[in-house]
């Protein structure tokens, strides 16, 4: 049997790496909950097992039970920060989020009960160790709530690792096996707490558990570690699992030689086993860049240009900043003293430069670029591969080689790369000047890092060019969109076009019998004035609705105002005469950080597609504004459009439009006002909101808008202006009519 020193430097030796571990997770992405839930799951163990370390440690009575219940406070978070990290890393987290916040209370509630009687009643000798904790009623429950966590948690990451493939399942199953080690290793503590003379050999084990996960989330890129870091960090966890029989020996030699282990010594012993082991690494990393920078100098530089490569073309953000990367850190790789990218412009049938350096701003390339059915592009759609100077001066006069190579000459080229799309010549990469003794041997075969240069860049221009045509055709879609509210508001401005027209007719008709009458002269210039206004209205909205996106301004869109006015547009159109709207606001101005643009195409989309088959009966549709905080300080807007509810029928389900059980398409078919609704999804989520369709019985029944916002000012009665009263309760009619 060990000596109890040996238990307490495992404590010690689990702290120091779980700290580690949780500071090396954490400053890799403070803000993202996948990893400040992994640090703070591994803060938790180093917690524990630095507690661990002092109890062990501990020569008295009250000192071995204050620390015993250090290490159990620290213990009554583990299950739930692993939980916590789990659903982070799953994507669960808003399903369990409830589930979550209970377990965090309770894990609060064994923690304050630590420091009772009632958790650890006193400490008492059992096998070597003078002070072992025995456990009160309130352990017995913390047990069994703190293994059913644990279970829990295990049975998701075994679900995802069920359903996994690849990498992703190789990640899981070593998430799953190094946890296993973990936890078991840990749990070899708890016999003793009931009397089983078990020692806790498998405390150790939770070192080798930091290892291997260390390991494996920078090996297999669990949480998006880079190949930058993978390569170095992966090693130095692998050294370090591979090191960590080495100091439970130098334990031992010690009891050996000395009789005993004192545990300063010992504390020493390991900074000085940590320090051998990064000292280890530190020469590896020496070694390798001497042999690199000497030995090997081609071949370091070739790898370190396709990183550079690599990172600046993940880093850009367009195809122009794109286009830059790969100019630069080609033209550097090859040591070239030109280089430019022509892109394919359809309209012009030619191709452009887009982005270059080092050449003459008044040569014929740049200038012009080169048409469709010029030489070069016609060799390259061809025979669809890159060429050369030095690959095309080798045929015989008359051939189209020759012709190629002449004009390559002419533009002094050395290289024209191809870039495809759909077996289109969309671009083409061209340097010139290349050293002829570079890094490279552009014309060799074989050339492992010059052909994947070659293929990341062509894959990145590729992707960068589909990019930048979803963007064209999502923007030609949303245009086409918005013409759709264009016809209802033209429509409805016919309407109202109508009534002064009337009023007019009846005024030339009876203004000679009635002309003394006051009062009919009175109202009947009001009724005009009435409609003059609400057609300026609406005339206004319809112009600044229909101004291209980049010309209206920029600024937040005041939740009240734009109903009002999208309400107009529906009120006295005859197509909807039968349907009442009825508008319940929340008593504050509100402005969401959407313009005002946006927000009426996304209203116009969600009531016509409410509108869509349900207008030839009365009803009476409800336009809800409310306030609500996600509780870090965040003011969100929602605005519920629904159908009114009966008293007696059950609570709606809000599904998203993409959600599993349902969607929008499901339910409405694959009509316009249904592209509508989806269009309007997508521009609420391009503004961090959400938009969920409510229903019942597997009806469309409303439809929920929530935006992030901030509150103009808050007053206790508020009636903004406006053709639609916004009291807590107030109805207009849609057959109003004068």
């Amino acid at each position: 049997f060990l000596p109890v020193e040996f238990f307490a430097i495992s404590g010690l030796l689990n702290g120091v790496a779980s700290a580690g571990l949780a500071l090396l997770i954490y400053f890799r992405s403070p803000r993202d909950p996948r990893y400040w839930t992994y640090a703070w799951f591994w803060s938790t163990i180093a917690f524990w097992s630095f507690g661990y370390f002092l109890w062990m440690g501990s020569t008295t009575y009250s000192q071995a039970l204050f620390f015993s219940k250090v290490l159990m406070a620290g213990a009554t978070f583990i299950a739930v920060a692993f939980l916590h990290h789990i659903l982070s890393l799953i994507g669960k987290l808003e399903k369990f989020d409830t589930f979550l916040k209970v377990n965090y209370l309770l894990g609060g509630g064994f923690f304050v009960g630590v420091w009772s009687p009632y958790f650890i009643v006193n400490v008492e000798p059992i096998l070597d160790f003078p002070f072992w904790p025995q456990p009160g009623f309130l352990f017995h429950a913390f047990l069994v709530w703190w293994v059913s966590i644990l279970l829990f948690a295990h049975s998701l990451l075994w679900e995802q690792f069920r359903k996994g493939k690849g990498v992703g399942r190789r990640q899981y199953a070593f998430l799953l096996v190094a946890s296993g080690i973990g936890f078991l290793g840990g749990a070899t503590n708890f016999p003793l707490w009931y009397g089983i003379e078990i020692p806790p050999f498998g405390n150790i084990f939770v070192t080798v558990y930091v290892a291997i996960v260390g390991y494996t989330f920078l090996r297999y890129h669990l949480m998006g570690y880079s190949v930058f870091v993978e390569k170095g960090l992966s090693y130095f966890s692998l050294l370090l699992l591979v090191s960590q029989p080495v100091y439970p020996v130098l334990l031992l030699a010690q009891k050996s030689i000395f009789g005993g282990i004192n545990i300063r010594f010992s504390v020493i012993q390991l900074i000085a086993h940590l320090l051998t082991v990064a000292g280890a690494y530190q020469i590896k990393l020496g070694t390798k860049g001497a042999v690199a920078r000497t030995i090997l100098k081609g071949r370091e530089y070739r790898f370190k240009t396709l990183n550079q490569l690599s990172s600046k073309v993940s880093q850009g953000q367009d195809i122009l900043d794109i286009c830059q990367a790969i100019l630069e850190t080609m033209g550097k790789g090859l040591r070239a003293s030109g280089g430019a990218i022509l892109i394919l412009r359809p309209d012009e049938n030619k191709y452009q430069i887009l982005s270059s350096f080092g050449f003459d701003n008044n040569c014929s390339l740049m200038k012009q670029g080169w048409e469709f059915f010029d030489e070069i592009p016609q060799f390259l759609l061809f025979h669809q591969s890159s060429i050369s100077q030095k690959s095309m001066a080798r045929f015989e006069r008359g051939s189209w080689e020759q012709e190629v190579f002449l004009e390559l000459q002419s533009n002094n080229l050395d290289l024209c790369h191809p870039v495809f799309s759909n077996n289109q010549l969309v671009g083409i990469l061209v340097l010139a000047g290349i050293a002829k003794d570079g890094p490279f041997l552009i014309d060799g075969h074989g050339n492992t890092v010059w052909d994947t240069m070659l293929q990341e860049s062509t894959l990145a221009l590729e992707n960068a060019l589909l990019r930048q045509e979803i963007q064209q055709v999502r923007a030609r879609l949303f245009q086409v969109n918005r013409m759709q509210s264009v016809e209802v508001m033209a429509n409805e401005l016919t309407q109202e076009l109508l009534h002064p027209v009337i009023s007019m007719k009846s005024f030339v008709q009876i203004a000679k019998l009635r002309r003394h009458d006051r009062d009919f002269m009175d109202g009947l210039s009001r009724m005009i004035g009435d409609d003059l206004s609400k057609i300026e209205k609406l005339t206004q909205e319809i112009r600044e609705y229909i101004k291209p996106l980049g010309e209206s301004p920029a600024i937040p869109a005041d939740v009240h105002s734009t109903i009002q006015a999208c309400l107009l547009f529906f009120s006295d159109n005859p197509a909807y005469n039968k349907i009442s709207f009825l508008t319940v606001f929340c008593p504050s101005d509100v402005v969401v950080v959407m313009d005002r643009q946006s927000l009426i195409q996304v209203l116009f989309n969600v009531l016509l597609l409410l509108l869509k088959e349900n207008h030839s009966s009365p009803k009476t549709l409800e336009v809800i504004t409310e306030l609500g905080s996600n509780g870090w300080g965040r003011i969100w807007s929602k605005v519920i459009i629904r159908w009114e509810r009966d008293s007696s029928r059950q609570l709606l389900s809000s599904l998203e439009l993409t959600g599993k059980s349902s969607n929008v398409m499901d339910i409405q078919g694959n009509s316009r006002e249904v592209r509508g609704g989806e269009l309007a999804k997508q521009i609420v989520q391009n503004f961090s909101g959400k938009l969920s369709f409510l229903t019942v019985q597997g009806s469309l029944y409303g439809v929920e808008i929530e935006l992030p916002s901030h509150v103009l000012d808050v007053c206790q009665s508020h009636s903004p202006a406006g053709s639609f009263p916004t009291s807590v309760d107030s109805e207009v009619r849609g057959n109003s009519q004068i």
